[in-house]
């Protein structure tokens, strides 16, 4: 019997989101310094999901305790 796959709430915005936090994270992984205001003042429609998403994002990149 095949699992079924849970049914995910999406929201209006999602795909312009994943991809804003894409080219966020590949700048950021390329030395830029991207700021979130600069993300948020060109999709202010977006901005508190930015703001919660992005800082978010970079702080899972960062190595924890005792990594090498």
């Amino acid at each position: 019997m095949s699992e079924s796959t849970p049914d995910v709430a999406t929201q209006p915005g999602d795909e312009l989101l994943l991809e804003l936090a894409d080219d966020y994270l590949r700048r950021s992984r390329a030395g830029e310094q991207p700021t979130v205001d600069e993300y948020v003042s060109k999709h202010p429609e977006l901005a508190y999901r930015i703001r919660e998403l992005f800082p978010a994002m970079i702080a899972m990149e960062q190595p924890g305790p005792g990594a090498t």
